[in-house]
């Protein structure tokens, strides 16, 4: 074995280690009988040199010495392939080879980077929402040159020991997914003892998964769509977090100019202005609730309301920090970041009824200016006799991209996410449907209004002018059009899953 008598100092053996660096590691590795599983790790880590430093190259050579020292050994090649490793700084890399050897260092985490992705699925929560997140996420993942596992949940506890303890995986996908935080019987954490990555992602405020993330494994690594969240869970969740939004699918359907995509357009688009989002309880009710059942937290409930409705431009974290410092409520000098992270997160849900609040609001102005306006949950009869809002029953995710196709114009009301993005923009913009929607520091950073998106602020002078923003771009298609052209390929070149697999994959190379 050429280990056994490598000089690090040899002039000799420096200049037969740059003769061998001539020979690509392609070129050896072509000449491998490897496992299916084998091939498939080495193409990853090739992948992988696209996103790394220069360093990457040779230490990856370094681990497939290693990985595959039988397989090489076999084909007569071990001893080019630590040359080639090695290179013309054999004295330096000489020893990262022997920890590789020895599996001692980075070899676990080369290890991970070779084997396969996992998601966790068989959760119907959200109407299949974040299951189909996961299987396009995943899919993507796939064409970047990516091995993925779908794993059912459900089945993990009953066969943990027999098929995952022990094995690696390159990152296990819990989305919104307690099982991150679960134990098995000698107390310790069930995906402590596979070695990967762990994502916990989340679509709403981190806050509201405060028990989970409290609870779960300290490297657990928490993506979300809103760079807000990020921030916040570095500080009072103390977990590593990186911002991550959902894409869009592409459709197999594409336009080659503008003037294609105006001809589709006018043809198929049916209605004028369509919205997915659901009624629900908006803060009212709360207060009201809370005034007849719990008098002791009303102070709370209604100033952090308050709160929430008149900075409509800040984080519920904010809001929240406000109403902690009011009078009435008095307690902000006496919590620490770990006992406001516990008690936002016990009220971290009224952003989500501050979001439903301003929903109706939008939706009875749009109808009252006499704009017709599609919604998509029977609940929303609830909020009047309005002739001009058209209710149609709900619908699965799936079928969504059915209701952008023909669509004009789709609306959007995020769920209080003020720096963040979210598959209601990607998606009807990917097929062709102008999207109106509030703003967020991250679209305005991204989107120009009235270029390639309509975005209104949540104050009552903005919502008031948005029916007649929205009736003089249904009177001017050709306006209208180009907008919606301009959206899709801003979507096309940067929301598509695709296009959130290549960022993925530069983000998290990071973390190595």
């Amino acid at each position: 074995m050429i280990l056994a008598h490598v000089d690090p100092v040899s002039n000799t053996r420096t200049a037969t280690a740059k003769r061998y660096m001539e020979t690509k590691a392609d070129d050896i590795l072509e000449t491998l009988a490897l496992s299916r599983e084998k091939a498939a790790g080495v193409s990853q880590l090739k992948n992988d040199l696209k996103y790394g430093d220069s360093d990457l190259r040779w230490k990856t050579d370094c681990f497939l010495v290693s990985w595959l020292q039988q397989e090489l050994a076999a084909a007569g090649q071990f001893d080019n392939m630590v040359l080639l490793a090695l290179g013309s700084d054999i004295q330096a890399r000489m020893p990262f080879l022997k920890d590789m050897l020895s599996h001692q260092g980075e070899y676990g985490r080369f290890l991970e980077n070779a084997s396969p992705y996992m998601f966790l699925v068989g959760d119907d929560i959200c109407f299949g929402v974040l299951e189909d997140f996961s299987r396009k996420f995943g899919a993507a993942l796939q064409r970047a040159g990516y091995q993925v596992i779908f794993q059912n949940r459900n089945e993990i506890p009953q066969v943990y020991g027999q098929r995952f303890q022990g094995n690696s995986y390159r990152g296990i996908f819990g989305l919104q997914d307690p099982l991150m935080a679960t134990k098995i019987e000698n107390g310790s954490y069930l995906f402590d003892h596979i070695n990967s990555k762990k994502y916990f992602w989340s679509f709403d405020h981190p806050a509201g998964f405060f028990d989970t993330l409290h609870a779960a494994p300290e490297d657990v690594i928490v993506l979300t769509l809103d760079k807000n969240y990020v921030s916040y869970t570095k500080r009072f969740l103390k977990r590593r977090a990186l911002f991550f939004p959902p894409g869009g699918e592409k459709q197999s359907k594409t336009w080659k100019n503008f003037d294609e995509f105006k001809a589709s357009k006018l043809r198929e688009n049916q209605m004028g202005i369509s919205f997915l989002g659901t009624p629900g309880v908006g803060l009212q009710e709360n207060i009201d609730y809370t005034r007849e059942h719990n008098r002791k937290l009303y102070p709370l409930v209604s100033t952090y309301s308050y709160n929430l409705l008149n900075h409509t431009d800040e984080p519920s974290e904010m809001a929240f920090e406000r109403t902690l410092e009011d009078p009435e409520v008095g307690i902000k000098n006496q919590i620490s970041d770990d006992d406001f992270a516990e008690l936002f997160g016990e009220w971290a849900s009224l952003e989500k009824n501050a979001s439903k609040t301003v929903r109706k609001q939008v939706v009875k102005e749009i109808v009252s200016a006499g704009a017709d306006l599609n919604v998509y949950d029977r609940g929303w009869k609830d909020i009047g006799d309005f002739p001009n809002l058209i209710v149609h029953d709900s619908i699965p995710y799936e079928d969504a991209r059915k209701v952008y196709d023909k669509s004009w114009m789709s609306l959007n009301v995020m769920s209080w996410h003020k720096d963040g993005f979210t598959e209601r923009i990607a998606e009807p913009q990917l097929h062709g449907s102008l999207v109106v929607t509030d703003s967020t520091r991250y679209l305005r950073e991204n989107y120009t209004d009235g270029e390639d998106i309509v975005m209104f602020d949540l104050n009552d002078q903005s919502i008031k002018e948005l029916p007649e923003r929205i009736r003089a771009l249904l009177s001017d298609k050709d306006r209208l059009l180009h907008i919606a052209y301009n959206g899709y390929l801003n979507a096309l070149k940067n929301h598509t899953w695709d296009a959130r697999a290549e960022q993925f994959l530069k983000l998290t190379a990071a973390l190595d």
